[in-house]
């Protein structure tokens, strides 16, 4: 999709739910800010960020993946290696999920940075590895904490960060 562009590779600003995906993959790398940013936070229904296929490596901005949704995030087979920044930056007013498997590897800061203000996280099939500071974070402010066959190894700070204030978190 993007290369090489001079600021962010995606931008999208919905006052909607945003899909992004394609069969085949969608790249955006090595562009001087964000690969994609993508935020939907003041819609006036809320509503959902859909990803699928997502690639974002060699990105200068605050992240590969900058996500902010004004309900739900889903993301499935996700890639962020080699960012400036964060590989992927979630923030959900209700929930996260990622499914089937992702990759967040060699980025700046946190590999996996999530955050859920009144839902649940629910990630499985995550590997993030060789980040300069955490590998995944994780932070469920009013929900619970599901991580399955999860994988952190050799990153800059701790492997895995939970954080459930109010409520249980699940390791499997």
């Amino acid at each position: 999709l993007t290369d090489n562009s001079g600021g962010r590779g995606l931008y999208i600003d919905s006052n909607g739910a945003i899909l992004i995906r394609n069969k085949y993959g969608l790249l955006a790398s090595g562009n001087g800010a964000e690969g994609i940013y993508a935020q939907n936070l003041f819609a006036s229904t809320p509503a959902d960020v859909k990803l699928y296929k997502v690639q974002a490596n060699k990105n200068e901005g605050i992240s590969g993946l900058y996500i902010f949704a004004s309900r739900n995030i889903y993301g499935s087979d996700l890639s962020a290696v080699e960012n400036n920044g964060y590989g992927a930056y979630l923030f959900a007013t209700n929930a996260i999920t990622l499914a089937s498997s992702s990759t967040f590897k060699e980025n700046g800061e946190n590999g996996l940075y999530m955050e859920a203000v009144y839902g649940d996280i629910n990630a499985s099939n995550v590997v993030s590895s060789d980040n300069t500071k955490r590998g995944i974070y994780a932070e469920a402010e009013n929900g619970k904490i599901i991580l399955k066959n999860a994988t952190a190894n050799f990153n800059g700070h701790t492997g895995v960060y939970l954080y459930a204030p109010k409520n249980t978190v699940y390791v499997d």
